[in-house]
């Protein structure tokens, strides 16, 4: 699925598209999304089982519209679904105290499907040589339009999607790997998925790209428990910009064009605004930000 909110049980984008793909195929299918992809994934194991493969596994779940297994088919082709309550809701059929368990039961089914990944790898004897890394795109949605609340919860961190507060970005993930990568070890290190390329490249011994590749390789990071090189960390979303350099987080929403700063080595729930104490970290991130702006936005 192109559009990261189709209908999971009809495969229609709230824009009215039956938006379901084998290739460059459009491909009839009424599963449930969650487990249709986790069909495909298991299939690919079984016909790659001895050959080098590389196998993204990239769920909608728990994307809305908030749908669980059994539901009936929410979007239909050539209707469109602009609103947030009703029969053209693009959240899906259930009402706002309907909505967290239903996507309870959404994570339940993302659960259940790394399970059967894993599962499907020692069954056929590849767990021991094959890296597995997990990871989510941003923090959850806390509060929508139209009366949700209490959606899921980003503590102690503030923000939720859509936002550049940690609570917008900071997710855990987990690197599996046995006998390669130690077991039950944390590390603090800020990683970016931008960074899961290179780090691909480097353990399946390929050269790096010709043309530039952001992120770095989080090699030592995986197997060695270390630390990565200094470096900033650049985020735009909307009209705000985000900038964080070692624990120290600014933020600019170009409405008012006031600069935030955070310590997050003590303040992690960015409490309290320390830009007015630190004019010269304000003025070294905004000239790290104004300079990111210039690569990333200007023709080349």
């Amino acid at each position: 699925m192109l559009h990261g909110s189709g209908d999971y049980m009809s495969k229609v984008t709230r824009g009215g598209d039956y938006d379901w793909w084998n290739g460059d195929q459009l491909k009839k299918e009424k599963e449930y999304n969650t487990h249709l992809i986790t069909r495909e994934a298991l299939t690919f194991l079984e016909n790659n089982r001895s050959n080098p493969f590389f196998l993204f596994v990239s769920h909608n779940a728990i994307h809305f519209p908030w749908q669980q297994p059994g539901d009936t088919a929410h979007m239909r082709e050539g209707q469109s679904y602009p609103d947030v309550n009703g029969p053209k809701s693009k959240l899906g059929q259930h009402g706002p105290n309907e909505v967290r368990s239903v996507i309870r039961n959404m994570i339940i089914e993302l659960d259940k499907s790394v399970a059967s990944i894993f599962t499907k790898l020692k069954e056929l004897g590849l767990d021991e040589n094959t890296f597995v890394f997990f990871c989510s795109d941003n923090g959850g949605i806390e509060n929508y339009i139209g009366g949700y609340h209490n959606i899921s919860h980003n503590k102690p961190f503030r923000g939720e999607k859509g936002q550049l507060y940690e609570g917008g970005h900071r997710v855990p993930a987990i690197a599996w790997w046995p006998s390669q990568i130690p077991a039950s070890v944390t590390n603090n290190e800020t990683l970016m998925t931008m960074d899961l390329l290179p780090t691909i490249m480097e353990l399946v011994r390929q050269k790096p790209l010709r043309n530039k590749v952001d992120g770095i390789s989080i090699v030592p990071v995986l197997f060695e428990n270390g630390k990565l090189p200094s470096r900033s960390f650049f985020w735009k979303h909307s009209e705000a910009y985000a900038v964080r350099s070692a624990h120290w987080k600014m933020i600019i929403k170009e409405e008012n064009n006031q600069p935030e700063l955070y310590d997050l080595a003590v303040d992690p729930s960015e409490k309290n605004n320390v830009a007015a104490a630190n004019q010269e970290i304000i003025a070294r991130l905004s000239r790290e930000l104004e300079q990111w702006k210039k690569d990333v936005f200007q023709p080349k």
